[in-house]
């Protein structure tokens, strides 16, 4: 198991805050077409993968 995956007690707190920040309490239909929804899925994404210490897993972080 990759130890940036292992939950600690900062890394909890780095998760809380990215749900926090990207996380949506409603979800639109409409939403699915917006390119801008589109932007912000990559940008939690991209982030969640910097805070898990992935690198780089989907093509649009290349």
């Amino acid at each position: 198991m990759h130890e940036s995956v292992i939950l600690t007690e900062p890394r909890y707190e780095r998760l809380v805050g990215w749900v926090n920040r990207h996380f949506r309490d409603r979800l639109h239909i409409d939403d699915l077409v917006d390119p801008l929804f589109l932007k912000q899925c990559q940008k939690a994404l991209d982030e969640l993968a910097e805070i898990l210490d992935l690198g780089s897993l989907y093509d649009f972080q290349r």
